[in-house]
């Protein structure tokens, strides 16, 4: 792997980086980076947590982004901890060649490893587990096409491609895809031809093709769809113009969440621990809350100095939001605190744009995020700043 100085990546951004990896040992009570073949534009934490003899066992979820020069891959990683409250990967233990933070023999500790690769046709812009069964994985692709993969189903190396479920419906590039967490096997997904599509799984008949059982067309591409998390029936949906909608599949009724901008809005997190707040990141770099009573943003304010790639609620500490942008940071935001500066920590270790993020289902303050670096990183900040 070429080193920080050998690659294309820019003067300010190597400062930047060697700065960051210098002060990191006082920013964070955890962290550990790893290098990908590829670039991910996808990243999710599997639920199911295993704890065994002092070690927390973890999954994550990823998929390849090679333009065209490799096969792609869904890919799925184990992350392993120590499960004292008070362990602590040293972040001086710093390989210069990997340019990776590195786990040491004496830990007893595993660094980040594959566990499976499924071969998958087209990149993998998303893949988003079900709620109910985790082993069932949907992915939507630069296409638009979605595959279901059942993960038990495929050996730990790829083979030929095989997906369990294809869905065509979308004829472009799509990124919004959604588990009903309150119904199983039902999955939302949204794409820039302006089409929203329903599909319930459990209708599916093996040797035939699937329809969605509801669509939702707009006349601008649409970038990120959402569950209500407090509802079985309602999403919510952004895209480009500033378009932010909600829709209600019992009575087919859709609602505009209006502002002055026409900024594209790129994607969105309903908060679990409110049941009508919902934040929603732009390209302009703007965050916005709003209270989806009112259809109003009661807060507004500019977060990133590049767009906002993803954005995520804390699932303990519900006044926490994590946001990652094209700028090569991620943010965790307070917005228990009423001060002006609800700024809370700025992850900097990235050396190219973000483009996910996700909580750890196990650890409140701990984030997975993947970059165009070729990067992943697990980390946790100081307990001191947060």
């Amino acid at each position: 792997m070429m080193t920080v100085e050998e690659s294309n990546i820019d003067d300010a951004t190597q400062v930047n980086y060697k700065t960051w990896k210098k002060n990191s040992k006082h920013l964070y009570d955890y962290i550990q980076t790893s290098a990908l073949t590829w670039p991910s534009l996808t990243l999710q934490w599997l639920p199911d947590v295993e704890k065994v003899e002092g070690l927390t066992k973890s999954r994550l979820l990823l998929g390849s982004f090679s333009s065209g020069l490799a096969e792609e891959q869904l890919i799925m990683l184990n992350f392993m901890k120590d499960a004292s409250p008070r362990s602590r990967l040293n972040p001086q233990k710093y390989d210069s060649i990997k340019e990776e933070f590195v786990i040491t023999a004496s830990s007893g500790l595993k660094p980040i490893n594959v566990q499976q690769r499924i071969s998958h046709s087209g990149e993998v812009n998303r893949a988003r587990s079900m709620p109910q069964n985790p082993d069932l994985i949907a992915t939507i692709t630069s296409n638009g096409d979605i595959n279901v993969f059942d993960r038990t189903k495929h050996p730990s190396q790829p083979t030929k491609f095989q997906s369990e479920i294809e869905l065509t419906y979308h004829s472009k590039e799509g990124f919004g895809l959604s588990w009903n967490p309150r119904k199983e096997a039902q999955l939302v997904s949204c794409a820039s031809d302006g089409k929203v599509a329903y599909w319930d799984l459990n209708r599916w008949v093996r040797g035939t093709s699937m329809s969605p059982s509801t669509t939702i067309s707009e006349s601008v591409g649409l970038n990120d769809v959402k569950h209500l998390p407090i509802h079985d029936s309602i999403i919510g949906y952004v895209g480009e113009e500033s378009v932010f909608k909600m829709h209600d599949t019992r009575n087919d009724e859709t609602i505009s969440l209006g502002r002055e901008s026409h900024s594209e809005i790129n994607c969105l997190s309903f908060n679990t621990g409110n049941d009508y707040c919902v934040a929603t990141g732009d390209s302009d770099g703007m965050i916005d809350i709003w209270d989806i009573r009112t259809r109003k943003a009661f807060k507004e304010f500019k977060a990133h100095d590049e767009d906002i790639t993803c954005l995520e609620w804390n699932w303990s500490n519900h006044g926490i939001l994590a946001s990652g942008s094209g700028d090569k940071t991620c943010k965790i935001w307070d917005f228990a605190n009423e001060d002006d500066d609800q700024l809370l920590f700025v992850h900097g270790g990235h050396m190219a744009g973000i483009t996910d993020l996700g909580w750890s289902p196990d650890e409140q303050w701990m984030l997975g995020t993947v970059a165009y670096d070729n990067s992943v990183h697990v980390w946790q900040p100081s307990t001191a700043l947060v």
